[in-house]
């Protein structure tokens, strides 16, 4: 079984700072486990803006009379993560939380229609609040959404990371990270760890404004 050149090259050089150039105490299967939970918790740190490379555009046809629509195929193998924009035909939905349903249908002053379109994420749909939808010349709603990375395999079709090479410090310091925690050796894993952090505010600043780095380091907060 081989691995992807890119995640070889995670493989050696996180074997390199731990100072196993060959398989040791650390598995190359347990390596590749911490590339994967490190992809899964850029998700969650990164904003939407810095996470392009697991975006996905999808276009769904409009049938008459539904407003449910389950995540298929793409959105379902991929990992449904969080929305960017809904848009339902032409127009711009705006989210509304499942628990305030109630509000939204007593409101007159919100009134759903294909003009003024509200949207609700379920558990494995969406729900659009329409008034009433139509179909006419292959309408369709698009969704702009962030997608879980696949899992990194080692097979006979190898799955590599989903982030590009400008990650990879980033996805390196964590693995890093959770090689020396898993070797018992606390201090050198926190400080690979703060490296990481250091990087997640580098990135985020690239694509924000307003982040406060000390306090960031210290609390993993903005």
């Amino acid at each position: 079984m081989a691995a992807t050149a890119e995640t070889q090259e995670i493989i050696d050089r996180v074997r390199l700072r731990i100072a196993e150039p060959s398989v040791g105490m650390i598995t190359d299967a347990e390596i590749i486990e911490f590339i994967s939970l490190a992809q899964r918790d850029l998700i969650w740190r990164l904003p939407n803006a810095a996470l392009w490379c697991v975006t996905t555009v999808k276009e769904t046809t409009i049938v008459a009379a539904d407003e449910e629509y389950t995540f298929e195929g793409d959105a379902a193998a991929a990992g449904f993560v969080r929305e960017i924009s809904v848009k339902w035909k032409d127009n711009y939905a705006k989210r509304w939380e499942a628990a305030h349903l109630k509000k939204l249908k007593s409101v007159s002053e919100l009134e759903p229609s294909e003009t003024n379109p509200f949207y609700t994420i379920l558990t494995e749909s969406i729900f659009f609040h329409v008034s009433a939808a139509t179909q006419t010349n292959g309408d369709v709603f698009e969704i702009i959404y962030i997608q879980m990375p696949a899992d990194i395999e080692i097979d006979i079709t190898p799955v590599g990371p989903e982030f590009t090479r400008a990650y990879f410090p980033a996805i390196e310091d964590f693995v890093v990270g959770q090689c020396w925690e898993q070797r018992g050796n606390p201090p050198a894993s926190e400080k690979a760890m703060l490296r990481y952090a250091e990087k997640i505010v580098q990135i985020r600043g690239s694509y924000e404004e307003g982040v406060d780095i000390e306090r960031y380091q210290k609390t993993g907060q903005r």
